[in-house]
């Protein structure tokens, strides 16, 4: 089975571009998926987030508000690796374990792990290929104030907080701009795809 880390920029259509693999045949597993789970009232990270960020960021539930957490780190780079130095252990633990359970029942000859900080992290380097996602900044603005509700200025704040994907790109094995319509996207997903496959 082919291993396969996918990553990109915030908004640039990874969620898309897995969905065209998985109607590939490919086994997806989602590190952002992994993450809600593990910060839930009984997830792995959960008394140690509230332990260090306190009790502001949660709801009346006790369920951590992941907005209010979100703003709290975008403001602070050290905050921001202060969570993920409590996260990142535990999803690259548990997304190995699951790429192994994917193996192990022999259900897909590809399992993709989609991963917004794999870079970042230097996660990247456990997997055979990397498959970067991006388009041009006019469009991932747009994308991210009309999924989030963002204005302008706040959608450039969470860009920028970010590594930029033209330096993600760097590190790439593959690259897909979603730039285009959905048609040209799924043809160069097909196209990786078979590449993968015959690696």
């Amino acid at each position: 089975m082919h291993r396969i880390g996918l990553t990109g920029g915030i908004a640039c259509g990874k969620t898309t571009v897995c969905r065209f693999f998985q109607e590939r045949g490919a086994g997806i597993i989602s590190a952002d998926e992994v993450a809600h789970k593990i910060i839930l009232p009984d997830g792995e990270a959960y008394f140690r987030i509230v332990e260090e960020f306190g009790r502001a960021i949660l709801n009346e539930d006790g369920t951590i508000n992941r907005s209010a957490l979100g703003v709290v780190v975008f403001q602070s780079p050290d905050l921001r690796l202060q969570l993920n130095g409590i996260t990142h252990p535990i999803i690259i633990r548990r997304t190995t374990e699951m790429m192994d359970e994917l193996e192990r029942k022999g259900r897909c000859q590809v399992a993709i792990v989609d991963a917004a900080l794999m870079v970042e992290s230097g996660s990247y380097e456990r997997f055979e290929k990397l498959v970067v996602v991006w388009c041009e900044e006019k469009f991932q603005i747009e994308r991210l104030r009309r999924r989030s509700g963002l204005t302008e200025l706040e959608a450039r704040q969470r860009i920028a907080a970010q590594m930029p994907v033209s330096e993600k790109r760097k590190f790439a094995d593959f690259e897909i701009n979603t730039s285009g319509t959905f048609q040209e996207t799924a043809a160069q997903v097909e196209n990786v795809y078979r590449q993968i496959l015959s690696s």
